[in-house]
């Protein structure tokens, strides 16, 4: 029984191999499906993956989980030249659900390479790895990473050790950076600027108690703190520490855990804390507890950090602060293709500003709620 097995996965394999010399499928091409290779070859889908996990290890698929198989080499016809050598490179986002909307990164980064020999791979993994954690061999000969999401210091020094060109999306620690060395770019946000501005905003609208949301002390939270205060110095408001809510103060990386991110959420809004008005990057979670408590946040000014499509913006009248996650998907294609093709070490912080836009809809006047 176990030759008959082993058999019948080479078989499938041999059949792979052929689809992918005799049809015309390029480098980044989604392949044939579990389902549709079980009927045509008339076995199971254990089988099946069998002989796919066979194939990924030779280099020529690649199976991203909720996505598909991808073709990643192409099978040289004998009466063919040789296809041009396509440079991989991998985009690992860390937490996907919480991780904002990346497709607009994907095809930022898409544009960007548009007519170069090089095929990005998204690749979604949990935030925390351990040591023992290793990638797909597939996405371990990637020439270089993108790292984006809700990532801790650790997830992105487990990379950082490749010595392979890098461009981290977000905000990680300077020293994290430096002391392991490396090419990397990080392309980041400027959300002390932004979060400055946006204090001077609701203040401009007539709210005098403005609170701000954060997620925990990782860096990027912090730099909106920062901007926060600044905000407030800046229009002679003292700081009240009461108006500073963070969501795990313990923590210093990525948070997690939705259920109790919005309890917490829950006991901001509808505890005895004064304020007028939020500015906040957690915005799932504020909506969250607003829907758990059946309540409502029309006694708010509200300025959320987001990353929505314009459609859904005017539809819901969402005051935000915009993150052009597109631009930075073709700044970071930009800053790969120089690392990959300078062989430079580079080690630099590109900040991208943060585009401000007002529906009065959800931001009118406080002295209008107050008349």
């Amino acid at each position: 029984m176990q030759y008959m097995a082993k058999r019948e996965y080479e078989r499938i394999a041999d059949f792979i191999r052929y689809e992918l010399s005799n049809k015309p499928y390029k480098t980044g091409d989604k392949f044939i499906s579990e389902r549709e290779l079980a009927e045509q070859c008339g076995c199971s889908r254990v089988t099946i993956r069998t002989a796919l996990e066979k194939i990924e290890r030779e280099g020529l698929l690649a199976r991203v989980p909720g996505k598909g198989t991808f073709v990643l080499d192409k099978l040289t016809r004998l009466e063919s030249t040789s296809p041009p050598a396509i440079t991989m490179i991998s985009l690992l986002i860390f937490n996907a659900p919480k991780a904002g909307h990346y497709g607009w990164f994907i095809k930022g980064f898409c544009e960007g390479i548009k007519n170069k020999p090089i095929t990005l791979f998204p690749y979604f993994l949990d935030s925390g790895i351990d040591d023992e954690f290793s990638l797909p061999d597939y996405l371990d000969r990637c020439a270089g990473y993108i790292i984006a999401g809700d990532y801790t210091q650790k997830d992105i020094s487990k990379f950082l050790v490749k010595r392979k060109p890098m461009v981290v999306i977000g905000m990680a620690e300077d020293e994290l950076l430096r002391n392991i060395g490396g090419s990397y770019v990080q392309v980041c946000w400027d959300h002390r600027t932004c979060y400055r501005r946006g204090v001077e905003l609701l203040l401009e609208y007539g709210y005098r108690q403005p609170a701000i949301i954060v997620g925990s002390y990782h860096s990027a939270y912090r730099e909106r703190i920062e901007g926060f205060l600044d905000g407030l110095a800046q229009l002679g408001i003292e700081a009240d520490n009461t108006n500073i809510f963070i969501l795990h103060p313990e923590q210093t990386g990525g948070i997690s855990g939705a259920k109790e991110n919005e309890s917490i959420m829950e006991k901001i809004l509808y505890g005895h804390n004064e304020f007028d008005s939020i500015i906040t990057c957690v915005k799932e979670e504020l909506l969250g507890a607003v829907l758990r408590k059946k309540g409502t946040l029309h006694k708010y000014g509200l300025l959320l950090e987001t990353g929505y499509p314009d459609d859904l913006v005017e539809a819901c009248g969402i005051s935000e602060m915009r993150l052009d996650h597109c631009a930075a998907g073709r700044l970071a294609a930009q800053k790969m293709i120089q690392q990959l093709n300078d062989r430079k070490q580079l080690q630099q912080r590109i900040t991208v500003p943060i585009e401000m836009i007002i529906h009065k809809s959800s931001l009118i006047s406080n002295n209008q709620i107050n008349d």
